[in-house]
C-alpha cells in the first residue's frame, strides 16, 4: 500500500502538508520510493528549527512530486546561538 496521497487545499485555500514520521531513515526513504513508484526520493535536511530530516516523493523528470508528504524521520533540528541572534533582530 501505498502512502501517496494528493494534494489538497484546506480552508484557508492553503495546501495541505501531509507529514508521515518513519522510524528510521531507511524506513523514510523506502515509503516516499514507494510513493514515487519505485523512483529515487529527494531527499532534504531540516530547513529550520524544530523540523525534521525528510524525503519527498519524485516525479518522472525527478522533481519533487507536489503532492506536499514528507516523509520524516529522526529528531528535530535545534536552534543554535547564531540563529537564535537572527530571530531577534
Amino acid at each position: 500500500m501505498s502512502d501517496h496521497v494528493p494534494r489538497k487545499t484546506g480552508g484557508s485555500d492553503k495546501p495541505h502538508q501531509h507529514f508521515v514520521q518513519c522510524k528510521s531513515k531507511a524506513d523514510a526513504e523506502e515509503r516516499a520510493r514507494s510513493s514515487s513508484r519505485g523512483r529515487t526520493p529527494i531527499h532534504h535536511t531540516a530547513h529550520e528549527a524544530g523540523q525534521k530530516n525528510h524525503y519527498h516523493p519524485a516525479g518522472k523528470d525527478g522533481e519533487k512530486y507536489p503532492d506536499g508528504s514528507h516523509y520524516e524521520y529522526g529528531k528535530p533540528k535545534q536552534v543554535n546561538d547564531k540563529e537564535k541572534k537572527q530571530q531577534k533582530k
